[in-house]
């Protein structure tokens, strides 16, 4: 338990990944409107004489604050980790309403602001979220084919780089991962031939290279979706030429 309690708080994650996992988060599970609307919704009433509101809302963002700070690991790898926070933006952005509907004298206002919270409740539940969930998703398929292999002390090897998915490698795996260079293939297959390099489907295709994911998919020791692990002296036959070609230049 005080293990996953570690991990959960941050031992792996900088200040600076969580609060950019956050914005990405918030992005991806909230409308740009709804955000501004709860923000200034939250101000209002914080600049009210009304205790009871402030204190509903205080709870409502507090609740998903703490624990997003305290356990920022767990906030980082998992976008649904601030579920919480449904509360604190539906109170906010009622709050925003309930400041113009008190604030304006204009019957059309009123008609407007109620015709769009019909829209959003009738309509809101059928849209569809235009957000990309991919870096959640390929991150979790990266990561259970290095569980499926066992956690190994020297981290995980991946080539050529993956990006954001990259990042629950260290989770999963156990130690920081390390992404190889071209170059630096030939030195790790030297040293341990049989060590397992996780490899993507996309990083592969993006390199248009004489060989494909198709090809080392034949070699590899363990395939789950578009992620593979194959020996590092299998990708060092498979870069040899181009290696070298590279050196000469």
């Amino acid at each position: 338990m005080w293990r996953v309690l570690l991990q959960r708080s941050g031992e792996k994650t900088s200040i600076g990944e969580f609060w950019q996992s956050q914005l990405t988060y918030a992005g991806w599970g909230f409308p740009t409107w709804a955000l501004v609307a709860a923000i200034a919704g939250i101000v209002v009433t914080y600049q009210s004489r009304d205790a009871a509101r402030r204190d509903v809302l205080c709870l409502a963002c507090g609740v998903p604050v703490i624990y997003a700070v305290a356990l920022r690991n767990g906030a980082h790898l998992h976008s649904f980790w601030n579920f919480a926070a449904v509360a604190a933006i539906a109170i906010g952005t009622a709050a925003a309403v309930d400041a113009v509907l008190k604030r304006s004298k204009s019957a059309a206002v009123r008609r407007v602001l109620a015709g769009a919270a019909l829209v959003v409740l009738v309509l809101g539940p059928s849209i569809e979220p235009d957000v990309d969930r991919r870096w959640s998703e390929d991150g979790i398929a990266a990561g259970e084919i290095v569980s499926a292999v066992g956690r190994d002390d020297r981290g995980i090897l991946v080539w050529p780089a993956i990006g954001e998915p990259a990042a629950w490698l260290d989770y999963y795996g156990g130690a920081p991962h390390r992404t190889l260079a071209d170059h630096e293939v030939q030195a790790a297959a030297a040293e341990d031939p049989q060590r397992p390099v996780l490899i993507w489907r996309r990083a592969i295709d993006e390199r248009a290279a004489g060989y494909s994911f198709d090809q080392l998919s034949e070699v590899a020791t363990a395939r789950r979706g578009d992620y593979l692990l194959v020996p590092v002296a299998q990708i060092a036959a498979a870069l040899g030429p181009q290696t070298s070609a590279a050196r000469g230049n």
